[in-house]
């Protein structure tokens, strides 16, 4: 029974499940893919620790609904050709021991009625392409981040523009944009298929879960920024991933950000390698596209984060624990360059730990203005110590000195500011500040002239940052505002831009639709012009042949003296020639079908060649041409000479024709060869009768259908050529008759 439908299949795209012998001519083997996805179905179930309901977009012959089902899975299958629902429908029948079930359908409904938490894991591998091109990519895209927010895993290939087949204009540039509303998207491999060398990238996607390697875990929340200070800072090159026990950071490396995102990337593993005690790298890996890290998660809350919210914390506390921290690294040879109050986790029990570990480096720089380590950390220890923490576009607090500190830590600073810089160091501010009483401080009031302008210098600086502050401030309403009046013209006029981009792409699909059928017009066209001239070519062999029966009867009826011998070579005579008139009839019957089917194909070509579609798309279609085939090109180019220096010398090419047909084997040897270029017969067969060496006249005209003439029928339908082979052939029959 499997063997029967698989026969009536029309492609066996998928390994047969159980059947290895019907799979030996498969399209596609399958087992490449069915390995990264056998990676995430195991990482899936021991997250969720039950069974995983599935549901197989487009499941063709079912090999990978069968595979889950086979592991465990609740499986449901879903393809639009019921020949292959027939083949799954009896493979599940055979295995009643799987949990699998089938349905004919397409797969834009199915998802439509879709319910949450009704399938764990969709699939759906290489056949989203195919509504792309037939409904639009935005389509396509509001289809997956519909099935996105209602199950738990995708697990999708897509196909790239770049294929050369007739869907390919229609996909999006990067495959990656139609899952760019997904949380979580990674690019587990690319595998090659049957239709072309280039390989197609299998992602997983989801808005719950990451699944990377053998790693997955449930994130409660996610960003492209790290905090909310850092609005776009990154331009979407980042993404981070919050679960209960890692955090996981993506970095994209095909972006504008990408070299700055790898060298972060190389330094976060560099680290682990060198400080494993600092790092809490757990895992990391990468790809030529992306690099994936995830971390341990410390307990506790960012301190721009306690700042924000007005939360109390031991300020002295906090300071020292970063402190103690920057030690320990300057005395490995090591600097962080990005001591932020966003990169700093507070337990509740006020244990503070620095985190961001590729800003670790051994060069004695921060990252930014003012480029000092030490200035720099002055600038957080007085964001802390005040509770304000300003946006660092386009600069970071001024107050450098520490004139504008609370105390104690502005006596705390003072004692190293009149020191020579080489004399700084973090352990140094470490154990200073740690051996100072917390209280007992009074306000003392600025004496030295350097101190009142560092001072004045500071507040000035303070107040144009502000009032920058502000100007920024009021272009960004602006520019919200903006973009908000253009958001309601938009939204007000959307129905004609949805009924436009609607009709451009009906027009784009009639354009494909035209350029195909007039492709498939002419191929028809082709292969019936052949079979033409192969049987007008038998027919005038056959003719050949009957002029050289014709003369051995005339022969042999000069030479047989009695009448035994001539009625005998009269009977045998009159037999080849009525056999050979027989076939001449039959091919001529032939050659006026095809020449029929020809004029029809040829109607419809020419109707498909007027039309506006085909004429607009000229220019395309001439370039493209020429770019995809240049070798083609040039045959054309090559052809249209060789057309009309026929044509420019058809003359004296009709008067050399009489002298070639006056010898049969140079005739022959022509024919062989011009039977394998038909145009070129074609137009060498109009020359001689246009020249008169060939009855008829004007250009290449039909044969008429020819009706041998009987006994006692007529001969007004035969061709003039033909009739005179057969009054001749009948002037030698009533000779031989006579004779006898």
């Amino acid at each position: 029974m499997i063997e029967s439908l698989v026969s009536q299949l029309p492609e066996i795209y998928q390994p047969i499940y159980g059947y290895p012998a019907l799979s030996s001519k498969v399209s596609r083997p399958c087992f490449d893919r069915l390995e990264k996805i056998s990676d995430i179905y195991i990482a899936l179930r021991s997250l969720l620790g039950r069974q995983v309901r599935v549901l197989d977009l487009g499941c063709a012959q079912g090999f990978f609904s069968l595979k889950l089902a086979e592991w465990g899975a609740i499986v449901h299958g879903i393809d639009y050709l019921d020949k292959n629902i027939e083949v799954c429908q009896a493979l599940a029948q055979e295995n009643p021991a799987l949990s699998a079930t089938f349905e004919q359908g397409r797969i834009e409904e199915v998802i439509d009625r879709i319910e949450s938490d009704q399938y764990d894991m969709v699939l759906g591998l290489s056949v989203f392409h195919h509504i792309v091109q037939e409904k639009g990519q935005s389509f396509v895209k509001n289809m997956i981040d519909k099935a996105a927010v209602h199950v738990g895993v995708l697990v999708v290939e897509l196909a790239l523009r770049e294929e050369p087949l007739y869907w390919a204009a229609a996909q999006p540039e990067n495959p990656r944009w139609l899952l760019e509303s997904v949380a979580f998207v990674h690019e587990m491999a690319r595998h090659e298929t049957h239709l072309a060398a280039i390989p197609r990238p299998l992602f997983v996607a989801s808005n719950r879960f990451w699944l990377l390697m053998d790693s997955a875990e449930e994130f409660s929340k996610w960003s492209e920024d790290p905090h909310h200070l850092a609005v776009g800072a990154h331009k979407k090159s980042r993404r981070y991933f919050w679960g209960q026990r890692y955090i996981l950071k993506q970095l994209q490396f095909n972006h504008e950000f990408g070299e700055r995102n790898k060298a972060e990337y190389l330094k976060e593993i560099r680290i682990k390698e060198l400080l494993p005690n600092v790092s809490k790298l757990v895992k990391y890996g990468c790809s030529e596209d992306e690099g994936w890290l995830i971390s341990e998660k410390i307990p506790g809350r960012l301190l721009l984060d306690l700042i924000r919210d007005g939360a109390k914390f031991d300020t002295r506390s906090v300071i020292l624990g970063v402190l103690s921290q920057l030690a320990s690294l300057e005395r490995d040879g090591f600097y962080h360059d990005d001591v932020r109050t966003w990169n700093v986790i507070v337990e509740k029990n006020g244990l503070a730990h620095l985190i961001d570990c590729g800003s670790i480096s051994e060069k004695p720089e921060d990252c930014v203005w003012p480029r000092n380590i030490f200035f720099s950390f002055i600038i957080f220890v007085y964001e802390i110590s005040k509770g304000i923490v300003e946006h660092p576009d386009p600069l970071r607090s001024m107050a450098i000195s520490p004139y504008g500190l609370p105390e104690p830590y502005k006596t705390w600073i003072k004692s190293f500011w009149n020191r020579p810089m080489a004399e700084w160091s973090f352990g140094k501010m470490h154990d200073s500040l740690n051996k100072m009483p917390l209280h007992g401080y009074r306000e003392a009031p600025l004496e030295t002239a350097e101190e009142l302008w560092a001072r004045a210098i500071e507040e000035a600086i303070e107040k144009q940052k502000v009032f920058a502050s502000y100007i920024r401030d009021k272009n960004r309403k602006e520019i919200d505002d903006l973009n908000l009046m253009t958001s309601r013209a938009m939204q007000a006029h959307s129905v004609e831009i949805n009924l436009l981009k609607t009709s451009f792409e009906k027009l784009e699909q009639s354009l494909s639709r035209h350029i195909q059928e007039v492709a498939i017009a002419e191929k028809q066209l082709e292969f019936s012009n052949a079979n033409y001239f192969r049987a007008e070519n038998k027919i005038s062999e056959l003719e050949h042949q009957l002029a050289r029966e014709r003369e051995i009867s005339f022969q042999n009826a000069n030479q047989v003296s009695h009448g035994a011998e001539v009625a005998i070579c009269h009977t045998s005579s009159e037999k080849d020639v009525y056999e050979h008139e027989k076939k001449i009839n039959e091919l001529t019957q032939n050659s006026h079908h095809w020449w029929l089917r020809a004029c029809e194909l040829e109607k419809e070509r020419n109707a498909l060649l007027n039309s506006w579609s085909w004429k607009l798309t000229s220019p395309l279609r001439k370039v493209a041409k020429f770019l995809i085939a240049p070798g083609s090109s040039l045959r054309s180019s090559i052809n249209y000479l060789l057309f009309h220096s026929i044509e420019i010398l058809s003359k004296p090419i009709a008067y050399a024709m009489p002298f070639i047909l006056r010898r049969p084997w140079v005739v022959n040897r022509v024919n062989k060869w011009l039977f394998k270029y038909p145009p070129l017969y074609r137009q060498l067969v109009d020359v001689a009768r246009r020249g008169g060496v060939l009855p008829g006249a004007g250009t290449y005209s039909p044969p008429k259908v020819i009706a041998i003439a009987s006994a006692n029928g007529d001969d007004e339908n035969m061709s003039s050529r033909a009739h005179g082979i057969y009054l001749e052939l009948k002037a030698a029959v009533e000779k031989k008759k006579r004779g006898k």
